[in-house]
């Protein structure tokens, strides 16, 4: 069990479920289109909405729903304006952009990025997204560095978007994105304290096999936000809901914070396929 403490966070919210991130896409600046699946999400007991780093954007959601707001970025300006605009937690991740860009971070570079941003912001609840391409071995050993950092929430990546590319069918992009995020929930889960959200193609079918692996919750993006229609995206968002409550032993409360779990499966062997890439 892990507990946080956050004295100057005033927003409190309660779950005996455990934790259910949605993703409006990073990149995903259509107003109207996020704000659907926030108005959604909030009709379903969901944990946290996660959008793009654009503090008008923030300001938008924070007219229509209370749920928690994440943004993702490693600019501090950019995460200043979103603070100021209502945002309540930041993720360092969402790599993908990077990686487009051949640019691959080194431990080293995010540690001191999460310093950075830990300093800069230490009253406010940060996620650190471990990425897919260092081997298993560093992975491990950024989450225990990072937990060191007093970082609060950690989370697994699945294979970039990039990579898929050259996956020649539509289901081995799944497979490879998912096979890749699952493994690493199981191996970091048994060597970390910190809550552990898994993400990347994650699924109904592949929800409860993220709990089981020792997942304190998961991350849902294109599930939800490829549906056209409200009704589509709650239904879609009961479901998880009703799959994550079956395996439910988390708390998670934002604002004087205090998040634990407890793992109550018997875990199995998962294989991830890890990719080796030289960083910098």
């Amino acid at each position: 069990m892990k507990t946080l403490n956050q004295k100057k966070s005033k927003l409190q919210l309660s779950s005996s479920h455990k934790i259910l991130k949605i993703i409006t896409g990073i990149n995903n600046y259509n107003f109207s289109q996020v704000n659907n699946i926030v108005l959604s999400s909030s009709k379903s007991t969901v944990t946290y909405i996660d959008v793009a780093a654009n503090n008008y954007l923030v300001q938008s959601i924070k007219k229509i729903t209370k749920l928690p707001i994440c943004i993702s970025c490693i600019d501090p300006s950019m995460i200043y304006k979103c603070i100021q605009s209502g945002a309540n937690i930041i993720e360092i991740g969402n790599y993908d952009s990077f990686y487009n860009n051949n640019h691959f971070f080194s431990i080293k570079r995010l540690l001191t990025i999460t310093q950075e941003v830990r300093q800069l912001f230490p009253n406010t609840c940060l996620c650190v997204t471990i990425p897919h391409y260092l081997s298993t071995s560093k992975q491990i050993q950024l989450a225990q560095k990072l937990d060191e950092l007093n970082v609060n929430i950690l989370q697994t990546e699945g294979i970039s978007s990039h990579q898929e590319r050259n996956i020649p069918y539509i289901l081995a992009h799944n497979l490879a994105k998912v096979s890749a995020t699952l493994g690493m929930t199981h191996s970091l889960a048994s060597s970390t304290s910190t809550p552990l959200v898994t993400a990347s193609g994650i699924t109904p079918t592949t929800l409860w096999l993220a709990l089981q692996y020792g997942a304190s919750g998961v991350g849902i993006g294109t599930c939800v936000s490829s549906l056209a229609k409200k009704i589509d995206m709650v239904s879609m968002l009961q479901i998880f809901v009703k799959i994550s409550k079956k395996y439910s032993s988390q708390t998670f409360v934002h604002g004087v914070t205090h998040v634990s779990f407890a793992n109550n499966f018997q875990f199995t062997k998962a294989h991830a396929s890890v990719l080796s890439r030289s960083v910098i």
